[in-house]
């Protein structure tokens, strides 16, 4: 878990788009596809596993994690209202509007 972190806080602290672990068919993704910046979030549901960071537009966020998982946007870090996703195993999901207590569209909503 420690190695994760250390991993992580490097890819937060680089520049351009964020991505923490390769966004293959194993990572649960979540991307910015709005021309505002917002906080996210991935988390696996069968795991501890969680990532976090500020994402500018056209920016990804993703954890390498096999399972299913929930993609989340906030306003700021701070924010304790958001917007979440339940995105299946391997899956990505694009944030295209945001708005607060869970009214966001999201780009497979109509799926």
């Amino acid at each position: 878990m420690f190695a994760f972190v250390a991993v992580l806080a490097v890819v937060l602290a680089a520049p351009g788009p964020l991505v923490a672990g390769a966004p293959g068919g194993a990572a649960l993704c979540v991307n910015n596809a709005t021309q505002e910046s917002y906080h996210f979030t991935v988390r696996g549901i069968d795991s501890a596993g969680r990532a976090q960071g500020e994402l500018g537009p056209g920016e990804t966020l993703c954890l390498p994690f096999p399972g299913r998982g929930v993609v989340a946007a906030f306003e700021t870090a701070e924010s304790l209202e958001g917007c979440s996703r339940l995105v299946p195993a391997g899956g990505r999901e694009a944030l295209l509007a945001f708005g607060r207590f869970d009214r966001c569209a999201w780009a497979t909503q109509d799926d």
